[in-house]
């Protein structure tokens, strides 16, 4: 008797018939052994591979080449996507070509697979998937303690601080856009050489555990409740509004100075200060900032679009931050991988260049939300202005 076995697949249901039996009583006893397939795919964003397995029961889809793990004596599915436009040039097995094999809806079953293969489709013309576009929104949640603030505290400030001797002062507070402070202003008993205002101190806002946290130094020579005095001193806190005693609410720290009075030294480290801040002082604690996201297409001479993103970063101090155009990448794996910095600060006349804002994402994900509208599901936002940084999930920063 004369078989032709012209089709390998029925070859393999015909053997498969006839020692199924004996097959399958060997492989209840012996533990499958995993088999590692290569799946290429020419040229690269030409197409996409729907592949599936019988053991484990598992499916999925590669958009660019990669490995399919699986038990030995699988079924494999594999069907072969070309871009719309596009068509299956050739799909090889190893050095053999297995593209007559393909059915109707360009699929090929394989198995039971019993050893490594390579497997190659080539594709052929169909335009490349569009990237993703549009324009998103994100802000920073005030409401969410676990993500990092950033802080502007340019103000007046006034009220009574528990020193020693409770005072009161009236201070003055400018911040620049690296964060550093500059402050001027009167504390009551203390008289600086030659009257006027207490002698200006300095300091910055970084971010110091995951918080703003202001640091500040100065020094004083004059007079302190009509006493001849002259000292240094320094103090640090976290910017954050809590219960500072009696239900009055404002910000703690810890100060630290060293002094003469009337020739005799005095000195004191990490002494627990509170400064209570009224509603109108609270609304200088400026925390709120966004960012507008716009990524496009942009048609080029050839005829072939360019992916180009810019944003609008709004800091908390109000300055408006614009990034010029820049050309981008996607991927539909990695997402989109997005720095901007070096932006021009549009707030300011004559605008000038911005050198201390940066923002970065990475691994942004869009997910069709309707029509061409997309909605980011995924990513991280690294966010630096103002002296301090911060980092958190894209999606926690979303405004809806």
């Amino acid at each position: 008797m004369k078989i032709h076995l012209n089709n390998p697949l029925r070859s393999c249901r015909w053997l498969l018939s006839l020692v199924g039996p004996a097959m399958l009583a060997v492989s209840a006893t012996t533990q499958a052994a995993s088999v590692n397939w290569t799946v290429s795919i020419n040229p690269k964003n030409s197409g996409t591979v729907a592949w599936s397995t019988t053991a484990p029961v598992a499916n999925g889809v590669l958009t660019q080449s990669g490995k399919i793990t699986f038990d030995q004596y699988s079924f494999v599915d594999l069907t072969f996507h070309p871009n719309a436009g596009g068509s299956i040039v050739k799909v090889m097995k190893n050095a053999d070509d297995v593209t007559l094999w393909l059915d109707p809806s360009n699929h090929i079953q394989f198995g039971p697979v019993g050893s490594p293969h390579l497997i190659s489709v080539t594709f052929a013309g169909g335009a490349a998937p569009s990237a993703p576009t549009g324009t998103f929104g994100f802000a920073f949640p005030t409401n969410n303690a676990s993500l990092t603030a950033i802080a502007d505290v340019t103000g007046n400030y006034s009220g009574a601080a528990n020193f020693t001797i409770p005072r009161n002062y009236n201070i003055d507070v400018a911040q620049d856009e690296s964060g550093k402070l500059a402050y001027i202003g009167t504390i009551d008993g203390f008289t600086p050489t030659g009257g006027g205002e207490l002698a200006g101190g300095v300091g910055a806002v970084t971010t110091v555990n995951g918080k703003p946290t202001a640091q500040l130094q100065g020094s004083f020579a004059g007079t302190r409740d009509g006493v001849a005095t002259t000292g240094s001193g320094t103090a640090t806190g976290p910017l954050e509004i809590s219960n500072v005693g009696t239900g009055t609410s404002g910000v703690t720290g810890t100060a630290s100075y060293k002094a003469k009075v009337a020739g005799v030294p005095a000195s004191e480290s990490n002494v627990p200060i509170a400064m209570p801040v009224t509603p109108a002082e609270r609304a200088n604690l400026h925390k709120n900032w966004s960012l507008s996201l716009t990524i496009t297409n942009i048609p080029t001479s050839t005829g072939k679009a360019v992916i180009m993103a810019t944003a609008q970063l709004t800091l908390p101090n109000g300055n408006v931050i614009v990034y010029p155009l820049k050309k981008t990448k996607y991927s539909s794996t990695a997402g989109y991988k997005l720095s901007f910095k070096k932006g021009q600060n549009i707030s300011v006349i004559p605008t000038a260049l911005d050198k201390r804002s940066t923002i970065t994402i990475t691994g942004m994900m869009l997910t069709p939300s309707g029509g061409t509208s997309y909605t980011p599901t995924g990513g991280t936002l690294t966010y630096q202005f103002l002296g301090q940084s911060g980092t958190g999930n894209l999606t926690d920063f979303l405004v809806e």
